[in-house]
Order: structure tokens, then sequence, then C-alpha cells
């Protein structure tokens, strides 16, 4: 349910892999945005690998298929005003619960 004076329309879909997404879609806006929590931290790290989540986390920014070279995704975003961040916790961000 939405409030009708919510203009966005909203989908949810459950990738291939089992994640779970929620697209929004705003007829007004001039930008465009992306999320995404793996819902882990590094107390989730096992014993004999402290720093994996902080590793992964680093893994996402050094290339793909579609944008092979280490920073490349990077320069894309930049060269369309657009930015990326991440950051690892101690547990996932879940409102204090």
């Amino acid at each position: 349910m939405k409030s009708p004076l919510d203009s966005r329309n909203y989908r949810a879909l459950t990738l291939q892999n089992g994640m779970k997404v929620l697209l929004a879609s705003d007829p007004e806006a001039i930008s465009a945005a992306c999320a995404l929590s793996v819902h882990l931290g590094f107390y989730s790290d096992p014993e004999d690998l402290p720093g994996l989540a902080h590793f992964c986390e680093h893994m996402l920014f050094l290339g793909t298929k579609e944008y092979p070279e280490e920073n490349s995704f990077e320069k894309f975003l930049t060269a369309n005003s657009g930015s990326q961040n991440a950051f690892t916790t101690e547990t996932w961000m879940d409102g204090g619960q």
C-alpha cells in the first residue's frame, strides 16, 4: 500500500541468486540512486578469516566483466555526475535490533 499522494512506482523482485530487490521509480526525479545491504558485518567473519567482510567490500570496486579495469566503474560514474561509497560495520544495520 502507498499514499495516494505518492506518485512513485514500486516493484519488488527476487533475483535468481535469492537477492531481494525493491525498485522505486519517481517520474519527477532528475537523478537515480541505488543502495545495497548484504545484512552481514565483520562480526560474521569466520575466525580463520578476520577481515573477510571488509575485503569483500573492496572487491566490489576492483572490476567486473563490463568494467574490467580497476576503478573503471567509478570513472564511468564520475563522468556521469555519479558517485559510489561502501562501508563495513560490526553487524548488518537493522535499526538497532
